[in-house]
């Protein structure tokens, strides 16, 4: 096949006077000040008055080609100028020779074709995706506004009468400019370019770290006062372009600056509805049906795990607290009040409410609600950001969003009974669980001391819990997902890391305090070294004070934790910090159910086993040994009971209750977490958790070793009369038991001796002499910790107060006397 060579070929159209004016933009020379000139007729020869008329139009003529960006005959370019350039100022120069008057008007009228000019390229820049679609759209709006309106006059006005009407002069050329909005509008738009152009300049030229620090510090100054149903979270960056909010920001400064001029505000509100339709889209969107569609990252809300995750389930609570961001560098207003910010939480919690609802039920679209009226889509946004407009407007979508979110959770999730799984099997509340039973079961495996999680105790507490789950009911979705755990870190050393996490700060503090280094830091990587000095120096102090009381060796009971994975969407609501509450709180009730456990099961030894029984010892060993065994037991076991039925009755149920209250009305859902997470707070920061946690595992360690030394004393008490001594030695005989041969051990024949019955028995009463003064003292100091600051932590017509009182009564003083001295 033959392929044929076709040339292209264009031609220039003559030009004649039915060629209208706009022609000219089209193979019209000279373009620029560098081309070659015609050389122009001197006006000096115009200059008298007979020929002033002729100047004039050549004048005319030349200004309506500067008022469509070309230069004229005698209004050229600046020489420097090159429109190739778009960083060269555009600027025109006017013939010397010019009549005065002449020139006068010129100069007052070139403005409108450098700003016509400027407009021109200004619309071409950021047509460009970069600037956003806000920018782009006031780019349109612009080129909308040069051709539609600008040029229209232009051509249907001033290059009409100019050809048409003889005495057509400069004068009137301005005064039809000047009697039409045009040039108002123009100036109003070339004033919002200056300042657009501003922004760009001050993000180019700032140090963006910087900014992005002093950002940040102001963003921490500023919440640090906010309740915590007020926080949201900033990402505080400072982008290169100005976008978004930044924007309509601009515009809504521009109106307020000319409420006086009824026309300029109609312009410009008409001018900000048609650049934020996109946005109002996004804004729409985000409320009703909690979707994000932001190409090009403008709108007020950011997901941090967009393009990270394909599926929302794989997102956990992270939807809730981490997943979304308010972009502070886009908003649409400066958020410098607590109006202002409960204004955004509203926005930000809205959308993700919908969003968790649209994933749970997977469906694209929530639809409307017959029984309620439909959010409206926006229509004006200038009358939306007026007064209480956009608040109202938000109110009003926030609340449809948490009435469709807690339907879905107390309705279809069943959230009430959820809670209620989860009181019974981390508080023990209602006794409705058997992690109590486990418990008992095990008592063995959870006395041994901890050793690694691979070990074999870890290996039979799990067997024996999958065994104990399986006879469970099915249908009690918490317990099937309880899961059992030995963590490395005892409960101690967690509770350390909770407190110093959680700090005991001054009743004023504030982060806005000059004392505090942090917020003296000026950058970055000052903060980083502040940071690390600090970490230093409590590293240093930690290895000058150490705390044996934390990093003693314990055993596996203190390692012993019980876990649920809660599904989404409810670990929106029972977050992983929820959770982590519920572990500690379980834990410490898991200790103190241990030790009551030791100290029941020894109850059965002092009160039911004949050795403790028998009434031949002599007095001295009944007083001195049993008599006070006893009663430093009971004193034990009743301090620990105590510290049970106020822990359970005066600071876990009074929580309990409260949470059930807030389910029973529901409005919204940030109080629903709130209150579960502050009631978890309240119990976590209970005394009996926080300051008074060091003089209670002082106490546990005595009652624990107390409690083994009583399951070691009996063939102890053989030893001190001679007749159980015969009894138990002929027995010791006939049983392998290891418990009667051990005594005998070291003594096979030499029978039964005074002299070491006495030497024991007064090593026994020392030993339970110590044990008793020690307990009494831990005792004192803790009810003494109770009395002196329980009115600077509680009303004293609390439920706390009144639970504080019962334990302090039952270990006041008088009931202090050492076991010793009791007769």
């Amino acid at each position: 096949m033959e392929i044929k060579e076709v040339d292209d070929r264009a031609e220039l159209l003559k030009y004649t006077n039915n060629i209208p004016l706009l022609g000219k933009l089209v193979n019209h020379q000279p373009l620029w000040s560098t081309n070659p000139k015609l050389k122009s007729f001197s006006l000096e020869k115009l200059s008298a008055p007979d020929q002033r008329r002729i100047q004039e139009a050549l004048v005319v003529k030349d200004l309506l080609n500067v008022l469509i960006g070309l230069e004229g005959t005698y209004i050229r370019y600046f020489n420097e100028y090159e429109p190739s350039d778009a960083e060269t100022l555009i600027e025109f120069k006017i013939a010397k020779k010019m009549d005065p008057s002449f020139k006068t008007f010129s100069r007052r009228i070139v403005r409108y074709g450098k700003q016509y000019m400027i407009l021109t390229k200004a619309y071409e820049t950021w047509s460009d995706t970069t600037f956003g679609m806000v920018l782009q759209r006031f780019g349109y709006e612009i080129r909308k506004f040069l051709e539609d309106v600008y040029l229209k006059i232009l051509v249907e006005r001033l290059e009409r009468d100019f050809n048409k009407v003889p005495n057509f002069s400069i004068r009137e050329l301005e005064q039809i400019i000047n009697e039409t909005e045009v040039t108002k509008q123009m100036e109003l738009l070339y004033n919002i370019y200056e300042e657009v152009c501003k922004e760009i300049e001050e993000r180019r030229t700032n140090h963006s770290s910087q900014d992005d620090f002093n950002n940040f510090m102001d963003n921490m100054k500023n919440e640090s006062s906010l309740h915590l149903r007020l926080m949201v979270a900033f990402d505080t960056t400072i982008y290169p372009v100005p976008k978004g909010g930044v924007i309509i920001k601009i515009f809504q400064r521009k109106i307020l600056e000319n409420m006086g001029d009824r026309s300029n505000v109609i312009f410009l509100k008409k001018l900000l509805n048609n650049i934020s339709q996109d946005y109002c889209t996004m804004l729409y969107e985000w409320l009703t049906q909690g979707s994000l569609n932001d190409p090009y990252q403008e709108f007020m809300i950011y997901d941090d795990l967009e393009g990270k995750t394909e599926n929302i389930f794989d997102a956990r609570d992270r939807a809730w607290d981490t997943q979304y961001f308010i972009r502070k560098d886009v908003l649409l207003r400066d958020c410098d009040s607590q109006e202002d910010k409960n204004l955004l939480f509203k926005i930000l919690r809205t959308g993700i409410l919908l969003k968790v609802v649209r994933a749970s039920l997977q469906i694209s679209t929530i639809p409307s609600n017959n029984g309620d009226a439909p959010i409206q889509e926006i229509q004006d946004f200038a009358e939306l950001m007026e007064g209480t407009n956009l608040e109202l407007y938000v109110e009003k979508c926030y609340n449809r969003a948490n009435k469709i979110f807690l339907k879905l959770f107390f309705q279809g999730y069943d959230l009430v009974n959820v809670s209620k799984q989860l009181q019974k099997i981390f508080f023990g509340y209602q006794y409705g669980h058997n992690v109590l039973k486990f418990l008992n079961k095990n008592m063995g495996e959870l006395t041994k001391h901890y050793k690694n999680i691979n070990s074999a105790s870890h290996d039979k507490l799990m067997q024996n819990f999958e065994l104990d789950r399986q006879s469970e009911h099915p249908n009690n979705l918490m317990r099937q997902l309880l899961t059992i755990q030995l963590d490395r870190e005892a409960l101690p050393q967690v509770l350390s890391h909770y407190l110093q996490i959680y700090p005991e700060l001054p009743e004023n503090y504030s982060m806005n305090d000059d004392s505090d280094p942090l917020m003296q830091a000026n950058n970055f990587k000052n903060m980083n070294a502040i940071l690390f000095d600090e970490l230093s120096k409590r590293g240093t102090d930690a290895s000058h004070e150490p705390n044996p009381e934390l990093d003693m060796s314990r055993s596996v009971i203190y390692h012993l934790k019980f876990d649920v994975n809660i599904p989404y969407p409810l670990n929106i609501i029972i977050s992983r910090t929820c959770m982590i509450k519920y572990q500690i709180i379980s834990r410490y009730q898991l200790v103190l159910q241990y030790h009551s456990r030791l100290l029941d099961d020894t109850w059965m030894d002092l009160n039911k086993n004949y050795i403790w029984k028998y009434r031949g010892y002599s007095s001295t060993v009944k007083k001195g040994i049993i008599r006070t065994t006893r009663v430093l037991h009971g004193k034990m076991n009743h301090f620990i009971k105590a510290i049970m039925e106020y822990f359970n009755q005066d600071v876990i149920d009074k929580e309990v209750r409260t949470l059930g209250k807030s389910y029973n009305s529901p409005i919204l859902a940030v109080d629903i977490q709130n209150d579960l997470e502050g009631g978890l707070t309240n119990i976590m920061t209970n005394r009996c958790l926080s300051d008074l946690i060091p003089l209670q595992l002082q106490i546990f360690d005595i009652v624990y070793k107390f409690c083994k030394f009583i399951k070691s004393i009996r063939t102890k008490l053989c030893q001190l009369d001679p007749v159980l001594y015969e009894k138990h030695r002929i027995v010791s005989i006939k049983s392998p038991n290891e418990e009667y041969r051990t005594y005998n051990d070291d003594q096979e024949d030499a029978g039964y001796q005074e002299d070491t019955a006495l030497e024991l028995m007064q090593r026994l009463m020392d030993y339970i002499s110590n044990a008793s003064r020690n307990f009494d003292q831990c005792l004192a100091r803790f009810a003494q910790e109770l009395n002196t600051q329980k009115f600077d932590f509680y009303d004293s017509s609390s439920a706390d107060a009144a639970g504080i009182e019962r334990i302090l009564f039952s270990i006041t003083p008088s009931h202090l006397a050492p076991a010793s001295s009791q007769k």
